[in-house]
């Protein structure tokens, strides 16, 4: 039988030794809530008879609009989301309570992504690059498929559709005609 503790035997534990330490910690994220900031624009009317108006501050340029922050979070989540802009727009109402349209996240998405840098639009040759959709109106250079990133969506395919053998064939094929270029460039140098 195991001998009581000093609590059970009715005394407290305040002076006893302690004899270890176990930790045990609990990750998670705080409340989130949307905090709405609402501008008021006075106008004045002068003895003159003339109004004047304050001005909204830089950045302010709409009635209603979106911080950079909750800007910032639809389009992460768009990409995280392959550019589904309606589940995009659903996931910032479940996860931070901010009502966005689909429409809205996209607006969002073209003032922060390649189109607004036109990163893209001047660029000549071959971009190396994964199969994000956007790329594909910029026709000024040539496109090349990162392997990588062909097989992971070969990979994706097979799991999707387990049954199909054609995403397995694709991949050894990829992979002989890796293995073809490798050997041909050691033969070279």
């Amino acid at each position: 039988m195991s001998r009581p503790r000093a609590a059970d035997a009715g005394g407290g534990l305040a002076a006893a030794p302690v004899t270890g330490v176990a930790a045990q910690q609990v990750f998670d994220l705080p409340d989130i809530r949307v905090r709405v900031t609402e501008h008021r624009i006075v106008s004045r009317r002068c003895r003159c008879g003339r109004v004047t108006a304050g001005r909204a501050p830089d950045g302010v340029d709409a009635p209603v609009q979106y911080g950079p922050r909750a800007t910032a979070a639809a389009v992460c989540l768009q990409q995280a989301l392959f550019g589904a802009q309606a589940r995009t727009a659903r996931a910032m109402a479940d996860l931070f309570v901010v009502p966005i349209s689909a429409g809205a996240v996209a607006a969002a998405h073209a003032r922060a992504g390649i189109y607004a840098g036109q990163i893209m639009a001047s660029m000549a040759g071959i971009a190396v690059r994964d199969a994000w959709a956007p790329y594909d109106t910029y026709t000024s250079a040539g496109h090349q498929l990162r392997c990588a990133h062909l097989l992971r969506e070969l990979a994706a395919a097979g799991e999707v559709a387990s049954a199909a053998v054609w995403p397995g064939q694709a991949t050894d094929a990829l992979r002989a005609l890796k293995t073809a270029a490798d050997t041909a460039a050691l033969g070279t140098a």
